[in-house]
């Protein structure tokens, strides 16, 4: 988790300045009264009602912006060292506290899933890490249990929400024909994948739910090679997910959950209370069970299988048309799969099994497991271990109340009332800091087109009794006036020139891409950011333009002196095979390596030509985004204040001397002095975070102006060469702590046997 947080709080801390900070596209301080003054007390209570740390602005005299950034550079600091070995809880809830802080002041570019995903997430990894130590320990059982729970509402939520949005697509089998050509930032490889022959898209869509709901159930399960058989589909299903889209460190996050489904379970209960740690270790994959119970995995696994055939069969049908190898490239209905589950078998589903049944017996299990590891411990260790098994318990159900509530929006919850009495109110009391929250990852297919009169005609068109796939993604391309004509601005990321492959972004999170691609989808008047984003475009604006592609920006002379906007229907080209052919208005290319990535069609006009003009001023005033002139010396204040409150203690001193009294003693009986004593220390603390704060940007800025390295055909982007180098810093860290202390210790295992053999030696002489 430490290397999640790590690529989350690095990717927002690159983009700061052209998201969030004065001249940015919604600055934060427009959230923020500046003229307040110092007052601990107020800024301690917004800071508990809205989880913002730049709440403490005004108290420490700081401008908001150096608040924000700092905030970002102590997340990467404190993630560099938890990944280097530093495994703390109380690290782990500073992180917590601190991405809570940039989610809540980030509105609109950070309102992503994997944002919540992670901050609940970060809640049960403060309880699954140890206390304090550098050393590792074995997790804590309820706690891994707690985990398993979090990956299974995840992944079944975002199976379920599929069908229950009685989107076509997902309901024919038909979505990944469309997905790969509309997911928000395609990869390279998506077009390999968007060329698979249809019955390849259709098999692969049901093998997507076949992972995400009945496969989510043996995640819980209190076997272990019945969870891990899942977990090793759920990791499959997040490589190709991986492959076929950039999704940042999301996939990475849940992959790592299945760390504790993987782990075995000792739910023994024992009185044995000084069990030594060699006992207590996780047994090797090879002597994880006694010999004489060796056949035991084998019966799970078998056990496993056998749902999963049941479980199969239940959903799809399948029909195998031709068993040729040869065929299964060439014939677009060599198989054949329909999909038999419908919206009232997943509203069952969720009503009986899941809310009546599995969250009431998983909280009871987790009960017992808790009981097991309590046993295992004494005195201020097992107060420990209650503390955080009954956390982890209740963590559980607080977790509920959403996922079952979006779920079965049509009842309320009331049975079983033993769980909903207590966790409804426990997640209403926590719902703004984030710690349990709903999912469902593309409940609706987008970029669906509309088939012609002509292409309806399934004999002609399309296969398997169904209209061919019309794919059509709408993109926003913006283009600038220069004066003498109109030139299209591109982005790093997002769909632009046919010409351009897509590229690999993940782990890191383009916002400003990201959410261009929400844009498209609704109305420029819906998206008042976008306005202010084209204001800033206008001005020239650098810190906005080092968003964009910086070596294909074309008005780098001047600003532009008018920016409009057009929406267009984006599609993958396609090879020229059998199916392709199949379906209109597609283009054509005979090689991978030949020919456009991208074929576009224009739609009609986004955002009419806009111009710089006090209309467009009075828009952002509208909106709150207006910019503001970025500080100088944003620590001058600061740095003022502290100099004439050391200046005030040298004339109190030399008046002190002059009257030959003791200084020191009229100092400390000095009201006024004792206020300048007890915040010197705060003032410098201050004013040293504000200046790294410089140094760290001005060490980002010229990242800002390149798209990264260029080795022959492959491209290796800015931010995930810097990703990749505090992630290289913290592994060397970590090894230069395990190899400087297992150094001191063979030192100090030599060294106090030879003091004391020498000291008894020499005691032994002197009698």
């Amino acid at each position: 988790m430490a290397a999640i947080y790590l690529m989350a709080f690095t990717s927002y801390y690159l983009q700061y300045q052209g998201l969030y900070a004065a001249s940015g596209i919604t600055p934060i301080r427009n959230s923020f009264d500046e003229k307040l003054g110092p007052d601990w007390s107020r800024d301690f209570a917004r800071w508990r009602e809205s989880g913002v740390l730049a709440h403490f602005a005004s108290s420490l005299q700081l401008d908001i912006d150096i608040v924000m950034e700092g905030t970002c550079l102590c997340g990467i600091a404190l993630s560099v060292l938890s990944f280097a070995g530093l495994h703390s809880a109380l690290v782990y809830w500073v992180l917590y506290l601190l991405y809570l802080s940039l989610y809540k002041a980030g509105q609109v570019f950070l309102g992503f899933q994997w944002d919540i995903f992670l901050l609940e997430t970060g809640v049960f990894t403060a309880l699954y890490a140890p206390i304090v130590g550098w050393r590792e320990q074995r997790p804590c059982a309820p706690v891994s249990w707690a985990l398993r729970f979090l990956a299974f509402k995840f992944m079944f939520s975002s199976g379920a929400v599929k069908l229950q949005a009685r989107d076509a697509t997902w309901q024919n089998l038909t979505a990944m024909e469309y997905h790969f050509a509309t997911t928000c930032l395609p990869t390279y490889e998506a077009w390999f994948f968007h060329n698979w022959p249809p019955w390849m898209l259709r098999l692969s869509t049901a093998i997507m739910f076949f992972t995400e709901i009945p496969a989510t159930f043996l995640l819980i399960a209190p076997l272990t090679w019945v969870r891990r058989c899942s977990a090793m589909l759920q990791v499959a299903l997040m490589v190709v997910i991986m492959l076929s889209g950039n999704y940042n460190w999301f996939n990475m996050h849940y992959a790592l959950l299945m760390i504790p489904v993987w782990e075995q379970d000792d739910l023994s209960i024992t009185t044995n209370k000084k069990t030594s740690d060699v006992d207590q270790q996780t047994p090797s994959p090879r002597s994880f069970v006694p010999h004489s119970w060796q056949a035991w995995p084998v019966a799970q696994v078998a056990g496993t299988v056998a749902f999963t055939t049941w479980a199969w069969l239940h959903m799809f049908q399948v029909e195998l048309r031709d068993w040729r190898p040869s065929s299964w490239f060439t014939d677009p209905l060599a198989l054949v799969v329909r999909m038999k589950y419908s919206v009232d078998d997943v509203q069952h589903l969720v009503r009986t099994e899941v809310r009546d049944w599995i969250i009431p017996l998983y909280l009871v299990a987790m009960v017992v497991v808790s009981l097991a590891y309590i046993q295992r411990h004494s005195g201020l260790q097992a107060a420990q271990a209650l503390l955080v098994s009954a956390a982890a318990t209740w963590l559980v159900g607080v977790s509920s109340v959403p996922f079952v509530s979006s779920l079965d929006r049509g009842s309320p919850l009331r049975e079983p009332y033993w769980v909903w009495a207590w966790a409804i109110p426990s997640y209403e009391a926590t719902q703004s800091y984030q710690v349990a929250a709903s999912y469902g990852l593309f409940r609706s297919m987008t970029g669906v087109g509309v088939a012609s009169k002509e292409a309806q005609d399934t004999t002609k068109w399309g296969w398997g009794g169904l209209h061919p796939t019309i794919v059509s993604t709408p993109v926003v391309v913006l283009e600038g006036y220069d004066g003498h004509g109109w030139h299209e601005i591109h982005f790093r990321y997002k769909p632009g020139d046919v010409a351009v492959a897509p590229r690999r972004t993940a782990p890191h999170q383009p916002r400003l891409d990201w959410q261009m691609w929400f844009a498209a989808l609704g109305s420029y008047q819906n998206n008042p950011w976008l306005i202010s984003f084209v204001h800033r475009l206008l001005t020239g604006t650098p810190a906005v333009i080092n968003l964009l592609d910086p070596e294909r920006y074309p008005f780098k002379e001047a600003p532009p002196q008018a920016i409009r906007a057009d929406l267009y229907y984006y599609d993958f080209t396609r090879l020229n095979t059998s199916w392709a052919r199949r379906m209109p208005e597609v283009e054509l290319v005979e090689s991978w390596k030949e020919g456009n990535y991208w074929r576009r069609s224009r739609v009609g006009s986004y955002l009419p030509a806009v111009q710089p003009n006090n209309q467009l001023d009075s828009i952002l005033e509208q909106v709150n985004m207006v910019p503001h002139a970025a500080h100088n010396d944003p620590c001058d204040v600061r740095r003022t204040r502290a100099y004439s409150k050391k200046q005030l203690k040298k004339k109190a001193r030399q008046s002190d001397t002059a009257r030959h009294t003791g200084w020191w003693t009229r100092w400390f009986h000095s009201g006024a002095r004792k206020d300048f004593l007890r915040h010197d220390l705060l003032d410098d603390a201050a004013l040293a975070f504000c200046h790294a704060v410089q140094r760290a940007r001005k060490m980002a800025s010229p990242l800002q102006n390149t798209n990264g390295l260029n080795f022959q055909s492959l491209q290796f982007d800015v931010h995930i060469l810097v990703i990749g180098a505090l992630l290289c810093a913290g592994m060397g860290l970590r090894f230069a702590v395990h190899t400087v202390g297992s150094l001191v210790f063979q030192i100090l295992s030599r060294t106090v046997p030879w003091i004391y053999r020498k000291s008894k030696s020499y005691g032994a002489k002197s009698d």
